[in-house]
């Protein structure tokens, strides 16, 4: 091991680090854990001593480098990246290879400067293209892709620890003109010497522009809204609601025929839930395993085969739980204003940001999950704010809150989004209108408020709304 960590920590820092808050950290048993906290300068300390193997994302909209994941054992088609390459202008010696410490490699071009996503997407696209015309039998997410806002790599010089042999489980760069021969040592990172983002700029220019389904599944511009905190890209209807899910998941399986369907429902359950794909699979398995087996007749190794298959296609496709198309409008009404209204102002952003989420994404039972992060964003206001304020507001009986257990990832303790459930006293006032709308995203829930009072309440109406609030409360008071 190299004495002085902190040059390479630093060099690391350089080359690989756009986006700093969120992280992915791979646990002992090989699986990965997303966290939604601040990436910080002495993780770089900890994934180069080994105590810790860390995985980073870019920005949605910028990158430092390009990663050719290649999720094969193949020296070839590694070499091949390198000639594709070599031909539109990219010198070998601004492109690196490092071991994943498992089964692959990772391609690796770093630049002077940040480029935006869509460009490093349009430089994998051509890659893959062509690469896939001189394999036609090679699976396109065998090459993937990265960084990703969304899915994260794993840093280089640290240790796979899905790999438990000591010996080949560091994840060294390695000398390609040597039949690929891992170069034992941190010094290599500090001789990377990043291509002038000017020069790759003028290449890329020169890309025809090439559509592949791999990239487009990364990309942000293709998929938007796709992060951790709003997965909501397919949304599948179902009589199931949250809280039976759940007993599913607590309970087991009940009657023979329905372990197909239920590891299905519990995949896209656990999607809409936010567990990573890896922890989602394992969670399954085990849930398997724990089965009665009276319940099904499959083998074991059978089931976590097609485990794996239904992940798969969960994930890749991003299948959460939601109301079908129909929520991708909202109905708001003018009563539902003025219930807003009747709570003290302080929590009037708080509480409108949960009953948009909820008209969104609530099941046939009313219940929808959402994150602290998420109510901060929404309502805008801080963490701490919107912790308060659903302490108060589930005190005050106007929320109902299902917390998540205390889960422990093997390395620190986690909570998955609690699920809501709006318990609102409906004012009922005169001249209620309804307003169908676009369903709004996360950071516009607080001007859709603005929009909709301006729309509910017309002629400069909204500013007498105290009073119009207060004639419907006294017609309540004398109906009751």
């Amino acid at each position: 091991m190299d004495n002085d960590i902190s040059a390479f920590a630093k060099k690391m820092k350089h080359l690989f680090i756009t986006e700093r808050k969120k992280y992915i950290i791979q646990i002992e048993d090989g699986s990965y854990t997303w966290k939604d906290k601040n990436f910080i300068d002495e993780m770089l300390d900890l994934h180069l001593e080994r105590k810790r193997t860390y995985g980073i994302f870019c920005g949605e909209e910028l990158t430092k480098f390009i990663s050719f994941d290649v999720d094969i054992p193949s020296k070839e088609v590694v070499q091949s990246i390198y000639l594709v390459l070599n031909q539109i202008g990219i010198s070998s010696e601004f492109i690196h290879t490092s071991w994943s410490g498992s089964k692959g490699y990772h391609v690796d071009v770093y630049f002077s400067d940040t480029l935006g996503y869509p460009k490093m997407v349009k430089l994998y696209d051509y890659v893959a293209s062509k690469l896939l015309q001189k394999y036609p039998d090679l699976e396109e997410k065998k090459i993937e892709c990265r960084p990703s806002p969304t899915q994260g790599l794993k840093l280089p010089l640290g240790v796979n620890r899905n790999n438990k042999n000591v010996n080949s489980n560091i994840c060294w760069y390695v000398n390609i003109h040597d039949d690929f021969k891992p170069i034992e040592t941190l010094d290599y990172i500090l001789d990377i010497k990043p291509i002038d983002v000017n020069q790759i700029r003028s290449i890329i220019k020169r890309l025809p522009t090439i559509k592949s389904k791999s990239s487009s599944e990364n990309n942000p511009v293709a998929k938007k809204d796709i992060s951790k905190n709003a997965k909501h890209n397919r949304q599948v209807r179902t009589s199931d609601t949250l809280n039976s899910l759940e007993n599913l998941f607590k309970n087991g399986l009940r009657s023979k025929g329905t372990r197909h369907k239920s590891l299905i429902k519990l995949a896209i359950w656990l999607n809409t839930r936010n567990h990573r794909r890896e922890s989602c699979e394992g969670i399954l398995r085990d849930w398997m395993k724990n089965q009665k087996k009276e319940y099904y007749d499959t083998p074991l190794e059978i089931c976590f085969k097609e485990i794996s298959r239904i992940v798969e296609g969960v994930y890749s496709k991003n299948i959460v739980l939601g109301g079908g198309k129909s929520k991708t409008q909202i109905v708001v009404s003018r009563n539902d204003l003025l219930t807003i209204h009747q709570y003290p102002k302080k929590f009037h952003k708080t509480i409108n940001a949960l009953f948009i989420h909820s008209k969104r994404f609530a099941d046939e039972s009313g219940q929808f999950y959402m994150t602290y992060k998420q109510i901060a964003n929404s309502a805008p206001c801080g963490l701490r704010t919107a912790f308060n304020h659903i302490k108060e507001l589930e005190e005050s009986k106007v929320i109902k809150v299902m917390r998540s257990p205390i889960l422990f990832d093997g390395e620190t303790f986690y909570n998955l989004p609690n699920t809501y459930q709006l318990n609102l006293d409906f004012v009922d006032g005169d001249n209620d209108i309804s307003i169908t709308i676009k369903a709004p995203k996360l950071k516009e829930y607080s001007n859709t408020k603005t929009q909709l009072t301006l729309k509910a309440f017309p002629n400069k109406e909204w500013m007498d709304i105290d009073n119009i609030l207060k004639k419907a409360l006294l017609k309540k008071t004398k109906n009751q």
